[in-house]
């Protein structure tokens, strides 16, 4: 019997202005790709869009 390997991606950047440019795509691109590789299937992909990261219990998409 084959197993599913299933994954999920977290993503962040940590400064908001950071969010616009391609930097969140970029790294969900390539971590997409890596899975893909692996034959990994991809369950959900968090973004974390600037929060601070001093406080995991202030990074919404972690705790998620």
């Amino acid at each position: 019997m084959e197993t599913n390997k299933l994954a999920v991606i977290y993503i962040r950047v940590s400064d908001p202005s950071q969010a616009h440019n391609n930097s969140l795509d970029t790294q969900e691109k390539i971590c997409k790709d890596y899975l893909k590789s692996k034959g990994y299937e991809l369950v959900k992909v968090f973004r974390e869009e600037g929060e601070s990261a001093m406080h995991v219990a202030t990074r919404t998409q972690l705790t998620e």
